[in-house]
């Protein structure tokens, strides 16, 4: 087994976009008893670069160009709504004067343009091969563009087309997205397959989405766990809260149990959600500053904030680093 260093804190300012209950509840079991270490982790690689090569290969670097941030939306497990918060996320970002690209990594089931009523005009795939011969205008004429400004990327329809380099093509996309948008948001990552580790290596910031739920904390703690041993350091991780209500696994509890501070919470408002999905809006197009809609954009003015304190401190990993040696890994593992 890897060694595994005790959770810190991040030093980056957390900002609270919503307060937590102030009444104490009696704490959960399942979720003390659940630290981010405990023995029933994700099975992980057990060979990686030292410590030492680990850091020196993720240390933080800018890109010639705009330098976008990617945002990660990474969920703890389905059905705690990360897509709605990619979406609106997006979307936000986009109303107060940014150039903003949601990519969608759920290759077989996404749902991004299907939320937006958006039909895709290539595929990610396709994209994502032609990295290195696109420049930004002949990307935009690629992508499929909402009515809010958000332009978007996915495999929806095109299954067929994802080769065997579709992962290893994905670092070569993420360096042309941020060279042409202020903000990436991806959307659709689901265990740590190739493509998920490739994404996961290409985000300046890591939104691990759960829910007030046992098993929601206890898969967030495994994947906390991965994302240290991958070598991901915290100042890049964000715990986020998603269809936030009464519950006694409160936002107290999960930050004890995972020890690490909550970022955001987003209220849960079924109402809103499902209109905005029925009708292909967003939520902020139905009900602007109210409920959900108010939360993000909150927490889209959080995150434009601390880009501004950290534009030079982008993490990107080059291609051939950390993620293709996982990735083999991996493969050897799943051929056995």
């Amino acid at each position: 087994a890897l060694p595994v260093s005790r959770p810190v804190v991040p030093a980056a300012p957390v900002s609270e976009l919503a307060q937590g209950s102030a009444e104490q509840h009696t704490p959960v079991p399942s979720l003390a008893s659940t630290p981010p270490e405990a023995s029933d982790a994700l099975p992980l690689p057990s060979v990686r670069p030292s410590a030492s090569s680990a850091a020196a290969s993720h240390a933080p670097q800018a890109i010639p160009g705009r330098d976008g941030a990617v945002i990660a939306f990474f969920a703890a497990r389905g059905g705690v709504g990360a897509t709605t918060v990619a979406i609106n996320t997006a979307a936000s970002l986009a109303a107060r004067g940014n150039e903003v690209c949601i990519v969608d990594l759920n290759i077989e089931l996404g749902d991004v343009c299907v939320a937006l009523d958006l039909d895709p005009t290539t595929s990610l795939a396709a994209v994502a091969r032609d990295a290195n011969k696109l420049d930004g205008s002949t990307l935009r004429r690629r992508l499929a563009r909402h009515s809010s400004g958000v332009w978007t990327l996915s495999q929806e329809g095109n299954v067929d087309d994802v080769d065997d380099d579709f992962a290893a093509n994905l670092p070569a996309l993420f360096v042309l997205l941020r060279r042409n948008f202020d903000y990436v948001i991806v959307d659709g990552l689901r265990g740590f397959s190739e493509h998920v580790l490739a994404s996961l290596d290409s985000a300046t910031q890591i939104q691990l989405v759960l829910g007030q739920d046992v098993m929601s904390v206890r898969r967030a703690a495994r994947a906390i766990t991965l994302f240290r041993r991958l070598g991901y350091a915290d100042n890049r991780l964000r715990i986020t809260i998603s269809r936030a209500a009464k519950s006694p696994v409160t936002r107290q509890e999960i930050e004890r149990s995972l020890r690490f501070p909550v970022y955001a919470t987003f209220r849960d408002d079924p109402r809103r959600v499902q209109a905005a999905l029925d009708t292909g809006a967003l939520v902020s197009q139905l009900s602007a500053g109210k409920g959900i809609a108010k939360d993000i954009g909150e927490f889209a003015a959080s995150l434009e904030s601390e880009r501004r304190q950290t534009a030079d401190r982008g993490h990107v990993i080059q291609r051939g680093g950390l993620f293709s040696a996982i990735a083999g890994l991996f493969r050897r593992k799943g051929s056995r």
